[in-house]
């Protein structure tokens, strides 16, 4: 998980010009000459999730952790309000990576170590890699990791729906 490097008050402009591509920034999403993107330029035409950084800090139970990741198909490029996971080969694969992001496994597992509000990529040590071949669903998770039901029953009462 990295960036563009692209600040979080950085704007683009709110009509495409011929060449241009999408940023996703805290509020919306604005359009940026390819060039903005250099510094991760291999990334630009693949497609990858945008994970905000930010999320509910109030540490109340049960949590979110995470806000919503967005599967970003079209060659996109973001600020540093969010995270990036992948690149990757596919839309399937980026569409299989935010469903896993979206569990409350993968969710729960976060916020072991996560601090209230900011993400960071090593929120995620303790999130396993799986293979992005399929839509993930916490009832799959909690059988690939043969989960007790005292475990599920804990990630359950932690972690909100999304």
């Amino acid at each position: 998980m990295d960036q563009f490097r692209l600040a979080t008050t950085f704007r683009g402009e709110s009509a495409p010009e011929e060449g241009d591509i999408q940023l996703y920034r805290q509020k919306g999403v604005d359009w940026v000459p390819r060039e903005v993107a250099a510094l991760r330029a291999d990334w630009v035409d693949k497609p990858k999730v945008c994970l905000p950084k930010a999320s509910d800090g109030s540490g109340r139970t049960p949590r979110q952790v995470l806000g919503r990741p967005i599967v970003a198909a079209d060659p996109p490029c973001c600020t540093m309000t969010y995270l990036v996971v992948g690149p990757f080969d596919s839309d399937a694969q980026a569409a299989s990576a935010a469903s896993y992001l979206h569990t409350k496994f993968v969710r729960f597992l976060v916020s072991l170590v996560k601090l209230p509000q900011d993400t960071t990529s090593s929120s995620f040590r303790f999130v396993p890699l799986v293979d992005f071949d399929r839509q993930w669903s916490d009832a799959a998770l909690y059988e690939l990791f043969d989960l007790s039901d005292d475990d599920i029953d804990l990630i359950e009462a932690s972690i909100t729906p999304m």
